[in-house]
């Protein structure tokens, strides 16, 4: 039987501005770059190749995000289940912002409905266990960790005819740094992240668990990040080889819904799509909400555990 698990309450709301932001700059160099990504790159977006994009954004990116990715390859250090050495650590880290890069462009593909047809699938495999997971008719909850690739991943699917609604979290203004970043950039911003989703529940909206029911109830596609950190309710365990807290809420939705539990794994980019679907997971009935997340979840944790362990350049949180 799986050790006890702790469960933690560590909700903290949305940072919306407040009086604190009158004491922001008007404007930074950060709000200059997002200003270029929403006008001049999306305007290209639609007439440029899809690799002329990445090629164009890749060493713009290596350059703004140099701090965090130094900061990136320290942190591999800090998860040793990943099997990354010192020497290793800076090249994944580059190779993590070329594909963070890449992910941004293809983000604008995403917001404009009238590209769909642009994005580009390498290949799809295990849609047999999606299908066998979708005949159980209780729903599916599509298991992912944050890889790049997953939002043009979820968009092909919708295309070949299997929405998903992704479970994420409301932006926040807190991310923008400047008074022009609050108030200008911002609400542009949360727009068109909308756009880029479509399909989507925030975690912290009161009708966010009664919504996915419903997806689930009426045999829907919902995925879930089992790595997300915003969190009303934690469960902790180890990952990775370190601490890390998992959303609670995840395991009585499936308890409750009965629904087949799928991991996805994507990698790729718009160019060029990969998907793999494994077999449904095997959950373990347990009779309290408590008890049946310490049940499940080295069983959910360890199937993202060896996708990162095999893909580590394609997970998004040593960036982020």
């Amino acid at each position: 039987m799986p050790e006890k698990t702790a469960v933690i309450d560590s909700y903290a709301g949305l940072r919306l501005p407040d009086a604190a932001a009158k004491s922001l700059p008007w404007i930074t160099v950060k709000d200059l770059l997002w200003f270029l990504y929403y006008y001049p790159f999306r305007l290209l977006s639609g007439r440029l190749p899809r690799r002329m994009l990445y090629w164009i954004a890749g060493p713009l990116f290596q350059l703004r995000f140099r701090s965090q990715r130094k900061r990136a390859a320290r942190r591999m250090m800090a998860f040793p289940g990943v099997g990354i050495t010192a020497d290793q650590a800076p090249r994944i880290a580059r190779r993590s912002v070329s594909k963070f890069a890449a992910s941004e462009m293809d983000n604008l593909l995403l917001a404009d409905s009238s590209l769909d047809g642009r994005i580009c699938c390498d290949g799809i495999g295990g849609l047999d266990h999606l299908e066998q997971a979708r005949a159980a008719g209780k729903g599916v909850l599509i298991l992912t960790a944050h890889f790049y690739a997953s939002r043009i991943a979820k968009r092909y699917l919708t295309k070949l005819g299997y929405p998903v609604m992704t479970v994420r979290v409301q932006p926040s203004s807190g991310a923008m740094t400047s008074r022009l970043g609050r108030r200008f950039l911002y609400p542009r911003y949360a727009e068109f992240l909308h756009r880029v989703f479509r399909d989507e529940v925030y975690v912290h909206q009161p009708d966010c668990a009664l919504r996915i029911l419903k997806r689930l109830r009426s045999g829907g596609l919902v995925n879930i990040h089992l790595d997300g950190q915003h969190l009303r309710k934690a469960v902790e365990w180890p990952f990775l080889g370190a601490p890390w807290r998992f959303p609670a809420g995840y395991f009585e939705l499936i308890r409750a819904s009965g629904c087949q539990v799928v991991p996805m794994l994507a990698t790729g980019n718009g160019a060029g799509v990969r998907i793999q679907f494994g077999e449904a997971l095997e959950t373990i009935p347990a009779d309290g909400s408590d008890e049946f997340a310490a049940a499940n979840l080295p069983l959910l944790a360890g199937a993202i555990e060896r996708q990162i362990r095999d893909h580590p350049e394609d997970w998004s949180k040593w960036i982020s």
